[in-house]
């Protein structure tokens, strides 16, 4: 499964520091954070980061951290 956060898209800031990591958070990993990177695959020169995790059947819980605080991505 691919995870996907956007800056601009799934919050209000397009201008995110690179400094500032963006980590998913998975029930299955009791919710330890997993860092995303810039996403390489995308071809429109958006600044997307992504993380691909192989899940088990079933419904997953999840969130992420923009600097170690909880975000909800709007998309």
């Amino acid at each position: 499964m691919k995870f996907t956060y956007e800056p601009g898209v799934s919050d209000e800031n397009a201008d995110h520091d690179p400094f500032k990591p963006i980590k998913l958070h998975l029930d299955i990993d009791q919710y330890q954070g997993d860092l995303m990177l810039p996403d390489t695959e995308t071809t429109d020169n958006t600044n997307d980061f992504s993380c691909y995790r192989m899940l088990p059947p079933g419904t997953h819980k999840y969130f992420f951290t923009i600097a170690n605080k909880p975000v909800v991505a709007q998309d």
